[in-house]
């Protein structure tokens, strides 16, 4: 129930907003960045899933608003005759 206090190097999520915090008895001050830095690639992967399905909607509204509008364009030639 209460607070450990040799846990090593404890972080707090707040937000969204991760607060590394190192104790003072922790020798390397980078191994917490280290450790941190081997989940970046499964983030990436994360947000790669959502990113090509989206993306790929995106393009094929794109082509589909741009095809529609070179449909409804009038052509000048059938309009040459007109006085």
């Amino acid at each position: 129930m209460g607070h450990d206090v040799n846990r090593g190097s404890e972080y707090h999520r707040i937000r969204h907003i991760v607060y590394h915090k190192l104790s003072m008895f922790e020798l390397s001050v980078l191994s917490s960045i280290v450790k941190s830095m081997k989940t970046v690639p499964r983030r990436v992967k994360k947000r790669l899933i959502w990113f090509f399905p989206f993306s790929a909607s995106y393009l094929l509204m794109d082509w589909a608003i741009n095809e529609n509008e070179r449909s409804h364009r009038k052509n000048p030639k059938d309009f040459e005759n007109d006085v």
